[in-house]
């Protein structure tokens, strides 16, 4: 990540202090690592975190289609705006690179793993839905083509008799359907998959 290059760990700058007790005695911390401007850090801090907002407002419409089965962590300041700000957004003044880049990290981490979360979620619904569900669907509405063909056929030349064995051949279709879907390989993720 540029920004971790950009910005001195603490271990570093506790060292850098002991050994230049000039900077100390300024009070000057050298939180940036030689070359790299506040302004440069300051721009990717913000881009940083408009990315971090960007993905969690994707994720939580997606959650939309996961029925908000995925919990959001940050559902208990939704409301509250400014706890918002503070969280996804940048104070006006940056007393400090290096706590202002590990609070986003750590708030980049927890978006990550609730739009992964949901990914996966929607992933696994909306894939077994099109692998299992699906096949029965398109079965059933082969039958029903079918009779509806048969039915119009049996209108126009005056030989319609209601009969039960259209409800066998639904129940049919919705076997084949099932048996078709089975066949299917259901993927979960890249690497993950559901056989028998």
């Amino acid at each position: 990540m540029k920004l971790s290059e950009q910005v001195r760990p603490r271990d570093e700058l506790r060292s850098a202090n002991v050994q230049n007790k000039s900077v100390v005695a300024q009070g000057r911390l050298p939180a940036l690592k030689p070359g790299i401007t506040e302004r440069e850090v300051t721009a990717d801090l913000q881009k940083f975190s408009a990315t971090i907002r960007a993905i969690h407002a994707r994720a939580r419409q997606l959650n939309f289609f996961a029925a908000w089965t995925v919990a959001d962590p940050f559902e208990h300041v939704e409301l509250n705006r400014e706890a918002m700000k503070k969280i996804f957004e940048l104070p006006a003044v940056l007393p400090d690179f290096y706590t202002a880049t590990t609070d986003k990290i750590a708030v980049y981490q927890d978006v990550r793993y609730f739009a992964e979360s949901i990914v996966e979620t929607v992933t696994t619904i909306y894939g077994a839905m099109a692998t299992c569900i699906l096949p029965v669907l398109y079965a059933l509405l082969g039958a029903c083509a079918y009779l509806l063909r048969t039915f119009e056929y049996q209108i126009r030349t005056r030989t319609f008799a209601p009969s039960d064995a259209n409800i066998a051949r639904f129940i049919i279709a919705a076997i084949g359907g099932a048996v078709v879907g089975l066949f299917n390989n259901f993927k979960l993720t890249q690497d993950a998959t559901i056989r028998h």
